[in-house]
């Protein structure tokens, strides 16, 4: 074998070194970037199959005011349930957020450490935000993690 033909094979399995090296390198990262995108995702599906909740009233008839019960089993921030009404953004203020005790028809106010427990209802207050027409009315209701209900209402009979 000559001098020549020993150092082009030398060269040949360097460069498949080195092109295997960077191949796995590449589909390491890649594979790695998966995982983490496939765990975050999970863990997010996770959040919104264990968190429901029920829209209990119309608010036609009880002061303009939504109650919302947390039927799930994830304990959620009150202050950050997001309502739309008729597909526009429409929260109330946290001052007209209550987690509501049905057994002796208390209000608590809540702040940044209230939690809206497994089977707590949230009252959802409003003074004049709520349409009072005869058309159809749509209120979602949004938790944190994106779980929602929603609630189809008309007025005609207020």
């Amino acid at each position: 074998m000559a001098f020549g033909e020993t150092t082009t094979q030398m060269i040949f399995f360097i460069t498949a070194v080195t092109v295997a090296t960077a191949l796995v390198f590449t589909l390491n990262t890649n594979i790695q970037s998966f995982t983490k995108s496939l765990n975050f995702k999970a863990k997010t599906v996770s959040s919104q199959v264990s968190t429901s909740i029920k829209i209990l009233n119309d608010p036609c008839y009880i002061n303009r005011t939504i109650f919302v019960k947390n039927i799930g089993s994830t304990e959620l921030n009150p202050a950050a349930v997001d309502v739309l009404i008729n597909g526009v953004f429409n929260s109330p203020p946290n001052e007209n957020r209550f987690i509501f005790n049905p057994s002796d028809s208390t209000y608590i106010n809540i702040n940044e450490e209230t939690l809206w427990k497994s089977g707590k209802i949230l009252a959802l207050n409003y003074t004049s935000a709520l349409p009072l027409d005869s058309k159809i009315n749509k209120i979602r209701v949004i938790t944190e993690n994106g779980a929602f209900d929603e609630l189809a209402y008309s007025n005609a009979t207020c």
